[in-house]
Parts: C-alpha cells; structure tokens; sequence
C-alpha cells in the first residue's frame, strides 16, 4: 500500500469540526475532527471497544487531497494500538473498499495527537472513516446525532453509523466484514483526525 509515517505530537493542537458546511472552505492545511452530525458541535472523551470496527459517514462534496489522519488519545494503554482508514460506500450506503490504512498507531501516551502521513484524493461522494483498537484507550470523538441527512434514511432513523464486532485487531480488512450492528444515535463516537492538505 502507501508509505506511511507515524508522528506523535504532545503538544495542544487546535483542530475545527468537519462539518458540511466547512468541507468548501478553510480546513486547508488544518487538523480537522470528522463530525458529520448536524447539530451537535460537543466534542467528547470516549472509551473505546477493543477488537471493533467503527465506521462513521464521511461525506465528501468538494474533491480534496488527505494527507494526515489520525486520533487524538486522552487516556493511553501502554502498548496500545490503533488503525484508522477510509473506505468507499455501496449503493447500500455500506463501507465497501479500503483506500488507506493508517498502519499501526501507537496510543500508548495520554495526551497526545498520533496522526499517519498518507496522500489520498478523493472525488465528490461518500466515503466511510473506520476505527480500530487492540486497548481499551480513551480519545476525542463527539456526542452523536443522527447520519440520517447524510445516508438519505428517513428524518426518525436512530443511525449514527455502523459497527463490526469480534474483528481481531489486524490491518483493516477489505471489503469490511459483514455488519454487526448499528451506532445508536444516543451514543458518543470516536472521532477521526485528519488533515485537506488542498482542495482540488
């Protein structure tokens, strides 16, 4: 796959919410959390399931190119690892292939922000951010609504996005196994980091 660099940063970092209105203009060259909810702009401290895939809706609608993603970790486990990826979508609305792979991410030490160097464009459309970890480590993420707007599912739908459970931690699979469950709107998210390094 791509080369990939793993940087640690422990200093504070300021980061924007990636919302739809944000995705035209100004995230260029800044770190941005990967918020598709309306709505809500809280962004949480959340505990993490070990040995899940976690995908959330990343909706695409300028073309751009990535080259950073990552997690920020609040309370690390030594030894701890994670994974994150983007994955394109089906016609279900369903993550279908793996375009990137951060590679290992060592989330061992609190209060860092661990970001993977990659360099990715991607077209108009949507795509799906995925998470994984072998610790129960604790990161920023956000207190979900729900994706209903973004998947085109019915304004009552409880969906936040979609979980696989009982994955051993490895590099992502592609195509993702089959859907375990959904991600109840009333529960918080791990939130993906990463970085437009320019609009296309």
């Amino acid at each position: 796959m791509l080369g990939l660099t793993v940087n640690k940063l422990s200093t504070p970092i300021t980061y924007h919410r990636y919302t739809l209105a944000q995705m035209t203009a100004g995230l260029a060259g800044s770190l941005a959390l990967h918020y598709p909810f309306q709505h809500q702009t809280v962004i949480s401290n959340n505990l993490v399931a070990i040995n899940t895939l976690f995908f959330l809706p990343f909706p695409v609608v300028r073309k751009m190119r990535l080259d950073q993603i990552g997690v920020r970790v609040v309370t690390g486990v030594a030894l701890g690892k994670a994974r994150v990826g983007i994955y394109s979508s089906n016609s279900n609305n369903l993550p279908s292939t793996l375009l990137v792979d951060s590679g290992e991410l060592d989330v061992s030490t609190s209060g860092t922000t661990v970001m993977a160097s990659i360099d990715i464009t991607l077209d108009v459309g949507l795509y799906w951010s995925c998470l994984t970890f072998d610790s129960a480590v604790t990161i920023q993420g956000g207190i979900t609504q729900h994706s209903n707007y973004v998947l085109g599912l019915s304004p009552t739908s409880n969906l936040a996005g979609w979980r696989c459970n009982s994955v051993a931690f490895a590099p992502l699979p592609s195509p993702p196994p089959a859907i375990s469950a959904n991600i109840n709107a009333s529960a918080d998210v791990h939130g993906m980091l990463f970085r437009i390094s320019e609009y296309k």
